[in-house]
């Protein structure tokens, strides 16, 4: 899913289409706390589908860090911790219904390097850009009113 994946701030956008034409807000739900499993390394495949057993992994929310790199000294101590790799993250999210005609975004406020997004055992996108902020049309992936992943 993730390459070298240090933190993001992770939203849910619903915006109608036609921004003239449709007066309805948009609706903007944080995923920051919304119950996230965490995994460092390699995964199987199967670990993008719905029935994958992810209940050993770590809770984390999101901005979240594997590594802690930065302290404030000359020399690094046994704190420091910098591994680089791929990292999974995974969250089962139960969506709202949501009205005909709206459209449905993932809006990452910062991914370190490279990120690849799955919803629903779909790939939606890759983003390689360090630190940038960027979104993903997730429309077609999306299930309204079920759960999804």
């Amino acid at each position: 899913m993730t390459r070298a994946l240090l933190w993001f701030v992770l939203l849910l956008t619903s915006l109608g289409t036609g921004a003239l034409a449709n007066t309805s807000p948009r609706t903007i739900t944080s995923l920051n706390e919304a119950g996230w499993r965490f995994q460092f390394g390699d995964a199987p495949k199967t670990v993008r589908a719905a029935g994958f057993d992810d209940s050993a992994w770590e809770q984390v929310s999101v901005p979240h860090t594997w590594n802690r790199v930065g302290e404030y000294s000359l020399t690094r101590s046994q704190a420091t911790n910098n591994k680089q790799g791929i990292g999974w993250y995974r969250l089962n999210y139960d969506a709202k219904p949501m009205a005909k005609g709206r459209r449905m975004y993932l809006d990452f406020a910062a991914v370190g390097n490279i990120a690849d997004v799955w919803i629903n055992g779909a790939h939606v996108g890759q983003h390689k850009g360090a630190f940038t902020r960027f979104r993903f049309d997730v429309t077609p992936q999306w299930k309204p009113g079920a759960k999804n992943l």
